[in-house]
């Protein structure tokens, strides 16, 4: 069994996006007896029943005598063999990084390969090489790219390690991107770093004089570090920027709804001028954000032209990928503060400072 530590690093190497799934098999020492797909832990659940024992059902007070049977009526024949020789059950991961549909056709061959090959002696391949990795595993740190793993080794070579900000050097600023990350995908169903960068780019409450140090901006994914950007400039406030150049020059356009509201925000100085300046309906999507914009330190209701002219005070960050390898080298871990990860786990969107 994992730890919850290695349930987090396997599951966020796995990611969330269309190419979360993988097709693995359940070993014993006389080779695989189970090929199964799925996503996120699938591959401990056949594992699980696997170790259920008869007593453990029988000793779980919460099932009645009937659920009791029935339980262990459902285990396989083979699983409850596997159980009462107490044989050593080994999850192997064999493809990872696929959509859905590669996921079903994977499974369906290994399935049919292995019900040829029954009972016959299978040959040393003469494959040189393993084969086409998914784009995930090529994106992947892995010194092998693609092949079969028993769980362990695959924590080892390609799960997500932890990293710690204070072997940092530099100044960067952390913002996570729970809400936003699971739409930062293309259509080959890989993270979109276009995306991600605009996510982090801005608006945010910006102070110039504490933000003069920083040069790099860090996108988190529930702890995980997503995206890793350098800070060529912090624009202006939104109003500033506007009147200066009649538009805001290197903003963000993702998402593209937010990133709308955002440029009515600089345009209109007062929420009678929005008014008479946009069509109906945009006036109501406009009118719409202002009211949704939430001040959980304020003890007061502001109204919608406090919360206008609080917005219009904000600025964004323009960014590049002008980042050092030592910097880089954060991507793609779960970052942690002198050993504590639980800081960046939240799910607001907070910024961090370091």
């Amino acid at each position: 069994m994992m730890t919850p530590e290695e349930c987090k690093r396997f599951q966020d190497t796995l990611g969330i996006g269309p190419r979360s799934y993988y097709v693995y098999a359940l070993c014993t020492d006389s080779g695989p007896f189970y090929i199964g797909k799925g996503k996120g832990l699938r591959i401990l659940n056949h594992q699980d029943v696997a170790l259920l024992a008869e007593e453990s059902v029988n000793s779980d007070d919460t099932l009645s005598p009937a659920e009791k049977q029935e339980r262990i009526r459902a285990m396989s024949a083979k699983l409850q063999n596997l159980i009462v020789n107490k044989e050593k059950i080994d999850p192997v991961i064999i493809k990872w990084g696929l959509t859905e549909h590669e996921a079903f056709m994977c499974e369906s061959s290994l399935i049919n390969l292995l019900k040829f090959c029954k009972g016959k002696t299978i040959a040393e391949l003469t494959n040189i090489v393993n084969g086409h990795a998914s784009p995930v595993e090529l994106a992947n740190s892995a010194d092998v790219k693609t092949k079969a793993r028993p769980l362990p080794l695959f924590l080892t070579e390609c799960a997500v390690s932890q990293k710690d900000i204070s072997e940092l050097r530099g100044k960067v600023v952390l913002i996570k991107i729970n809400t936003t990350y699971p739409s930062c995908f293309s259509a080959d169903g890989l993270p979109d770093d276009a995306k991600i960068r605009d996510c982090v780019s801005g608006t945010w409450k910006i102070n110039h004089q504490q933000q003069r140090e920083i040069q790099y901006v860090f996108a988190l994914y529930r702890g995980r570090v997503v995206g890793i950007y350098h800070i060529s400039r912090i624009s202006a406030p939104l109003t500033e920027e506007f009147q200066r150049h009649h538009c805001l020059p290197d903003f963000p356009t993702f998402p593209e709804e937010d990133r709308r509201i955002d440029r009515m925000v600089a345009q209109y100085a007062t929420v009678e001028q929005a008014r008479l300046g946009l069509s109906a309906e945009d006036f109501e999507t406009f009118s719409d954000a202002l009211s949704q914009r939430v001040y959980p330190q304020s003890r007061r209701h502001k109204t919608p032209q406090e919360v206008l002219d609080a917005w219009r005070r904000r600025s964004y960050y323009v960014l590049d990928k002008d980042v050092p390898q030592e910097v880089m080298a954060f991507m793609n871990t779960l970052v942690t503060l002198n050993g504590d990860q639980s800081i960046f786990q939240c799910e607001t969107p907070l910024q961090y400072r370091f």
